[in-house]
């Protein structure tokens, strides 16, 4: 990546840079260093005042190099549109598709677009599209491959840079799986006939971003001041764009970085692109049958789940972190060695929630059988034998019942009769709620039970 960052904004001046300086820029990269091709993340679309001479030397030093040119498009949405979508400049040719009929799927469509004067493009110059893809957290973790604007398609300016390096002249889809967990391709044409080399995407056209890959990048002002030795940059592929905050258009969130520059990610994908040429899996495969693979897991883990809650709370607290260890190892395994992609969430949200949900679940039931045993044995047994009936998991009946050897007590007050005939109500009330009171604290602190008070 050759940098134009705030250091070369410092020195040179705040971008769009005079298009002479731009023209000596691609001129420095082609003629002085030698690069092997180039590819632009900036757009020339507006003209400039009293620029004529400075747009012809950058006509012609464009012209000279053929670097892939950027094209921002304006993709369809579901959001109705209130004015005329933008269409500036031209776009170029595009990229021609080999499936007859095109397929209609994996293919965005594009409404708008904000592409290059006229006298910057030719109809040989191969164009990119430099359109971002935001997931609902504004997140950048996939590109549409290809987008179809009116009857042309224009691919990522990374696939355009790459198709140009091997003599491309296409692209064919290909939707036929080599295994199981294998996903579609778009593959690159050499002469009209499919190459061996590839782009792994999902049944909507989209890849997975592979940030794990890093380009090398450069400053844009040392490279006009000719600071690095011809030789570090000689042969290299060179992505043209910018850092600077004060393009702060030019700067995407993504998982890794709230503010990329959005000249890396072609980079990281160019790079990726040219792993895979080299025979390794940069790129990361979303399956075809993913919706499958996951509902076999949700049945397997909801199974699993349910035989564990039979054993209630701690059969739950053991089978649940168990099966999330499993599937983050699982998926960590299958994304690492693999370079298979499986959403890591409906697995994980299923064993939550029904964690959640047993756990709850039978804390109610708990409760509900202490309410229940309080009632029927509240007003016979003491505090203590009640709050162990409740606490019991032994799925004892406690209504059931048993022969036991047991030891009962007769307590009678002596007299009590005669007692009551020469005493008042009021004191024989006293007298008995003492006696009570006393013997029936002694029972209960050593663990028996009052059957009944009687007389």
């Amino acid at each position: 990546v050759v940098d134009i960052d705030d250091d070369s904004q410092q020195e040179f001046g705040r971008w769009p840079w005079p298009r002479d300086l731009t023209a000596r820029l691609i001129e420095t990269l082609g003629g002085y260093y030698q690069v092997s091709s180039m590819g632009l993340d900036v757009n020339f679309s507006a003209p400039v005042y009293n620029s004529q001479q400075a747009d012809n030397v950058l006509a012609a030093v464009l012209k000279k190099y053929s670097p892939v040119m950027a094209l921002k498009l304006v993709p369809q949405t579901d959001k109705p549109k209130l004015s005329k979508p933008v269409r500036i400049g031209t776009t170029g040719t595009g990229v021609s598709i080999y499936n007859n009929p095109p397929p209609q799927q994996p293919i965005a469509t594009a409404i708008g677009y904000i592409g290059n004067l006229p006298q910057f493009m030719d109809e040989q110059r191969i164009v990119g599209h430099i359109a971002p893809l935001e997931d609902v957290d504004t997140k950048n973790r996939r590109l549409n491959t290809l987008y179809r604007l009116d009857k042309r398609y224009f691919s990522t300016l990374s696939l355009a840079m790459w198709r140009e390096s091997l003599g491309g002249d296409g692209l064919v889809w290909n939707p036929q799986l080599e295994y199981w967990l294998d996903s579609p391709k778009w593959q690159i044409t050499v002469a009209g006939q499919p190459s061996p080399f590839y782009l792994p995407v999902n049944e909507q056209g989209e890849v997975l971003i592979p940030y794990q890959t890093r380009p090398q990048t450069v400053s844009a002002a040392k490279v006009l001041n000719k600071f690095y030795a011809p030789e570090d940059l000689q042969g290299k592929i060179v992505l043209l764009g910018s850092s600077a905050e004060a393009q702060g258009n030019d700067l995407v969130a993504t998982p890794l970085n709230p503010r990329l520059p959005g000249v890396e990610i072609h980079a990281v994908m160019l790079s990726a692109m040219l792993a895979h040429q080299l025979g390794e899996n940069a790129f990361k495969i979303q399956p075809t049958n993913e919706v499958w693979l996951q509902l076999m897991v949700l049945l397997s883990m909801a199974l699993t789940l349910f035989m564990a809650r039979r054993l209630g709370v701690s059969g739950m607290l053991l089978a649940g972190p168990l099966l999330l260890g499993l599937w983050t190892a699982s998926n960590y395994w299958l994304w690492s060695v693999k370079n298979i992609a499986i959403d890591f969430l409906p697995p994980a949200l299923l064993i939550v929630t029904v964690m959640i949900y047993g756990i709850i679940a039978d804390l109610l039931e708990i409760n509900a059988r202490h309410q229940h045993v309080r009632r029927m044995f509240g007003f016979y047994l003491p505090e203590p034998v009640v709050q162990r009936l409740a606490n019991d998991r032994s799925g004892t009946d406690w209504l059931k019942a048993e022969r036991k050897d047991m030891t009962v007590l007769f307590a009678d007050i002596q007299g009590f009769t005669t007692m009551a005939d020469s005493m008042s109500p009021e004191a024989i009330t006293e007298i008995t709620y003492q006696l009570f009171s006393g013997l029936t604290e002694v029972i209960h602190n050593n663990g028996g039970t009052v059957d009944k008070y009687m007389g």
